[in-house]
Order: C-alpha cells, then structure tokens, then sequence
C-alpha cells in the first residue's frame, strides 16, 4: 500500500529536500501534490485526498496551524505534521490542540524524520485496516455504504473467495451454529485483516468456528490467489478433524459478495466427504460444478432393521460397534456426508417406527446432528483424547508426588507424639496431638514465633514498598533516557543478578551504619538484593507505554514527579502487583540474610524460629514440622489466590502491545 502524502511550503528549498527525503528513504509513499500556501493546499486536499499533509507553519495567505484547522473540519482522518523553525512551547500547544499527529523542528534530521514516517504507515495502515473491515461488515449485513468510501479503501474491482469447512455440515441445532443470512452488523464483528506471505487477504468465522470464510483482492495473477488459498488451507490442517476447501474459481464484484457467500455454502454442504480432506474448485457460472454422486452399497434396511432390534433391546455396545463399522465403510467409499445423514434419518425414522415411538421433526435431526459429529474425528481424535487423558492422570500424579506427598509427610508427623514424630514416616499416628503441638509452638520461650511472624511482616511490607518505588522510578529512567549513563547503570543491574551477595564486607558496612542485628538493616538488605530483577521488570513492562503520553503530560504542564506518580505508576498496577507477590514470598521464607545479619534472640523471624526445636543431641520433630506447617500458610495463602497475577506480570513485558 502506497500512501499519498502533500507537502505545503513556500521554500523551494525545503520542498526539494523533503521529495529527496521520500525518494531515498520512503519508497512505501508517493507525492500527491505539491502546494506553496495554505489556501493552495485546502484546494488540493479536496482534489487529491492525501493520506498525510506535510506542512510549514510560516506561510503567506494562511499558515499551517490555520491550514490544519481548517482541513480538519472537513478532512478529519488525514495525518498532519508540522514542520517549523520555532521552538516556542506556545506553537508546540496549538499544534497538539489543532490535532496535529507531530511537530518536527528545523533543521530536519533525516533518520528521525524517516522513522516518523514509519510510525504513521503503521497507524493509517491500521485505519484502512478498520475502514476495510467495518466496510465488508455493511455489505454482508446489506447496509447501504458510500461508493467514494469503497474506491478509496477497497479500490479493487474484483475478489476471491475460499471457505475452509473443519469437520462436517454444521449442526442445525448446536447453540454455536449461527446462518451467514443471520450475520448482521453486529455478528460480522470477527471479520479480521491477516497477510500471508504478504499477500492481503480478510478472515472470519462463518456458520460456526469450525467454518472460516476468506476473502481477497484479485490483483491481476489468479494462480497467485489460488496458491495463496492453498498455502492457508495447508497451514489450518492440524492432523485432527478432516477438511474441506472450496476455492471460488471466478472473481466477482464487491457488492455480490453476500450472494457468493451463500452459493459457495450451498455447494460446500452438498460436497463434504465424511472423513476425506479435500480441495475443491467451484465456479458458480459453470454448470459442471454439481454434487459429487457417489452412491453406497450399503443395504439400508438391513442397517433399519438391525438398529431397530439393538435399540429395542437396549444393546448400547453392540449399537456403537454398527455405527462404526457403518461409518467406516461409508468413509472408505467417500461418501458426501449429505448421503450419510438423508441414510441415517431414514434409518432413525424406521426405528422409531418400529418402536412405536412418536418423533417430531425436531428431534430427528438433533439425534441425526449428534450421531454425525461424533463421528467426525475418528480413530484419531479418540487416540489423541486417550493420550491426553494418560497424559493428564501423568501430570496430576507427578504433581501429587512431588508436592502432596512432602507436605502430607509434615502435616502428618505434626500431629504426633515426639516419641512416633522421630520415626520420620509416613504413618499415621496413635494419637492425633494437633492442637497440644501447635499450642506448644505457639508458647515456645514465651511466645518466640507469635514475636518472629511481626518481625517477618515488618521486615516484608517495609522491603516490599521500599523496593516497588526505588525499583519504578529506576525503571522508568532507565527506559526513558537512552544515553550511555544509563546503558552503563543498566549493566550494573544486570551484574546483580548473577553476582553473590559478599557477607563479610556487607557486615562491616552495617555495623559501620550502626545498622547491624537491626530491622531496618536487614529491610535494606532486601531491598538491595530484590532490586535488579524487580527494575528489569519494570523495565521491560515500561517499553510497552508509549512514550507519547510523557511528552503530552509535560506540555499539559506536569513536572517530572507529576508524571511519574500521577501518570505513568498507576499504569503499572499488573507488574507491581507481581513484583509485590513474589517479593513478599521471598522475602518471608529468607533464612540465609536474617541468618547472617540478624542473629540473636533480640529480633527472630519466622524462618529462624526452627532452630528452637532442634538441638545437637535431642530434636522435637512435631514441633518442628508444626512450626514449619504455621510459617507455610501465609506465603501459601498467597501464591493461591494471586498466582494468575504472578504469571500475567511476569509476561507482560515480553511482547509489546
């Protein structure tokens, strides 16, 4: 897709630059039109209806800011970009005022202005896109549409189309089964622009999502267009369902598009073979594309008579096995599934019949509807649902090993006498001593752990809200200031991350501070220890921010905290929300910091607490397992009721929105 772009400017000069520029740099862009005052200029948008206006502010007759003014009243959907000589921050205002797309300064240097350029290909290709699709929604819903809008954003003349059918005709009374004469406005909406080999082509869903309908433009070479269709055909295959293709082999206008559609699916139901991938070409001007006859030599009334007399005698296994052999046969011998199911509605008919049973309608073609689509993925889909169910009982049972059998194994040993409990088993024991043990716990050396779970929750909240705002804010930096400082400040980062924490100099820095066997220095410790992997965090998720919104909120008159706190921290609520999550986890199961820098009986932390119930000659296995069991349940609570937000976080940064 080319774009038009008009330059209006009064330099001779600065014109032959910009067409150097487009000519060198931006061969996806072609020069409209060239205007030398703002008058000029509204006269030939009207004319030439660029994509882009390319404009100075100081001009005769009328100057650019008034140019956008006014051609945006009439021509809201064209990109404006002013170019100027003035840095004056009240030009830089009206411009965003009057809706101008961007402000480039003189002299132009040519890498940012290219990569402007870039930027706003993008964004009107995503408009045409929006355009095209809203436009394709009004014809399949018969909604009158402006031909001026049809030759600017689907100048084609003609177009193809292919329907790939997953499986077999649609359930007539499946909830998910809709009609393409019941798509409307509203339930074309997943109508969707893709590209395949760069070649354009839209998609969306037809009668149901087993059914895709694809339509592109005819750009001249019709083997490319149905190579294209192949290739997609090819790419939709997963070795499950069997397909079908119709390729329509005759292009046609825009505007007959809602009858093709209903054509093409007339034909694709009358030549669906139950089991059997296919392609196949119809021309719907050409009388030889007719229904595949192929007849079965299956004898119907033996099948009546032998379904009859199972179901009368309620011989569920011996009715399954016919079906199969039934329908295995009918696949051997390609049989269009609308044989199969006018066979098996004759069939289901006989032996209501013959079981003086009263059907209506409605009820033959739901039973007709379920006994196809069971039959629609075979012996494959059965193996495939066999491997995936040994595949999940494998799963379950690993994770029930590894995970329930250590923690039955504490639970269960925290509940016994200290005699049994030394036994280190799995046995279950002759006195169940849950509450005597966990009150032991809690009384151990007047209240020892109730004092290590405050310590553990200060030393948690405070590390945590230190390092979520020391780790933004370096963050956002970071990101935001590429310079060599900052590249340099960036591998400092990283070096913490596989560096080891040095034990003895960090001692010698706390006591130093007087900081050391102190709450807030082991907060700092953690702080410092969670940094790098939490700034990388917010790093990453800062990239996917436009950086736009800073420079908005600067010209609306934030300062630099303003933006920060007000603008840009409220925004990262799903990776803060991870960062707290597992920092919280972290830093409350920590042995090895408080082991080092907080020891002593003045301030314990939960972790700490174990070394209460062990000794070098005699250790109180209950009480320890009990107390392992309490100090779980916090970080345990945690992690199952916000796991989702842990892992949406830590994915948040890795694909750009």
């Amino acid at each position: 897709m080319r774009l038009k772009v008009l330059i209006v400017d009064d330099e001779p000069a600065a014109i032959k630059y910009l067409l150097t520029i487009f000519q060198e740099y931006s061969k996806d862009f072609e020069i409209a039109d060239i205007a030398q005052d703002g008058e000029e200029a509204l006269k030939k948008i009207e004319k030439s209806e660029p994509d882009i206006v390319i404009t100075d502010i100081k001009m005769p007759l009328c100057n650019g800011l008034d140019l956008v003014s006014k051609a945006k009243i009439k021509f809201p959907d064209i990109e404006y970009v002013l170019i100027s000589g003035y840095k004056d921050f009240e030009y830089a205002q009206r411009a965003i005022r009057e809706g101008v797309c961007d402000y480039v300064l003189k002299p132009i240097d040519v890498d940012s202005f290219v990569n402007l350029l870039n930027r706003l290909k993008e964004k009107i290709e995503k408009k045409y896109y929006d355009k095209q699709i809203l436009l394709l929604k009004k014809i399949i819903a018969d909604i009158k549409i402006d031909e001026k809008e049809i030759k600017k954003f689907l100048p084609w003349d003609k177009y193809f189309l292919c329907i790939l059918r997953e499986g077999g005709i649609p359930l007539k009374y499946s909830s998910k089964t809709k009609f393409i004469n019941e798509i409307n406005f509203e339930t074309a909406s997943e109508i969707s622009p893709s590209k395949f080999e760069n070649a354009l082509y839209w998609q969306f869903f037809g009668r149901d999502d087993q059914e895709l309908i694809l339509i592109t433009p005819d750009t001249g070479n019709k083997l490319t267009v149905v190579e294209l269709f192949k290739k997609i055909f090819e790419s939709k295959k997963d070795g499950g369902l069997y397909f079908t293709s119709v390729i329509v082999d005759y292009s046609f206008e825009l505007f007959q598009l809602k009858d093709m559609l209903m054509k093409t699916l007339r034909f694709l139901d009358l030549n669906i073979v139950l089991g059997y991938t296919q392609i196949i070409h119809y021309n719907p001007n050409n009388s030889s594309s007719t229904l595949l006859s192929k007849e079965s030599d299956i004898n119907q009334r033996e099948i009546e008579k032998k379904f009859s007399y199972y179901i009368s005698n309620l011989m569920v296994e011996s009715l399954e096995k016919e079906l199969e052999r039934v329908l295995d046969k009918l696949k051997e011998q390609k049989v269009p599934l609308i044989i199969v199911s006018s066979l098996f509605r004759n069939v289901i008919i006989f032996a209501a019949e013959q079981l003086n049973s009263e059907m209506k309608r409605y009820d033959i073609e739901y039973i007709l509807d379920e006994l196809i689509s069971t039959s629609k993925r075979g012996g494959i889909m059965r193996a495939q649902k066999i491997k995936r169910s040994i595949a999940e009982v494998i799963a379950l049972a690993l994770v029930l090993i590894i995970y329930g059998i250590p923690f039955f194994f504490i639970f269960i040993n925290s509940v016994k006498s200290k005699g049994e409990a030394a036994s280190l088993d799995l046995s279950f024991p002759k006195q169940v001593l849950l509450i005597e043990n966990y009150k032991s716990v809690l009384a151990e050396q007047d209240g020892v752990v109730v004092r290590a779970f405050i310590n553990s929750t200060l030393i948690t909240v405070f590390s945590v809200i230190v390092l979520v705002f020391v780790a933004s804010m370096t963050g956002f930096i970071i990101q935001r200031r590429k310079n060599k400082t900052m590249t340099f400040i960036s591998f400092l980062i990283l070096i913490g991350l596989i560096l080891p924490p040095s034990v003895v100099p960090t001692i010698w820095i706390l006591k130093l501070l007087g900081l050391f066997k102190t709450l807030p220095g082991i907060v700092l410790i953690e702080v410092a220890l969670g940094l790098p992997f939490a700034t990388l965090l917010y790093s990453n998720f800062l990239s996917t921010i436009p950086q736009e919104i800073d420079e908005s909120a600067l010209i609306d008159g934030c300062n630099s905290y303003q933006l920060f706190f007000r603008i840009i921290f409220p925004l990262l609520k799903l990776v803060t929300a991870t960062i707290v999550i597992l920092s919280s986890i972290s830093i409350y199961n920590d042995f090895v910091n408080p082991l080092y820098f907080l020891p002593g009986a003045e301030n314990p932390t939960v972790q700490l607490t174990l070394y209460n119930f062990m000794s070098r000659y005699n250790t109180s296995w209950n009480l320890l397992f009990a107390d392992v069991v309490l100090i779980s349940i916090p970080p345990l609570i945690l992690f199952i009721f916000f796991n989702r937000k842990i892992i949406s976080g830590m994915v948040a940064g890795a694909i750009k929105a």
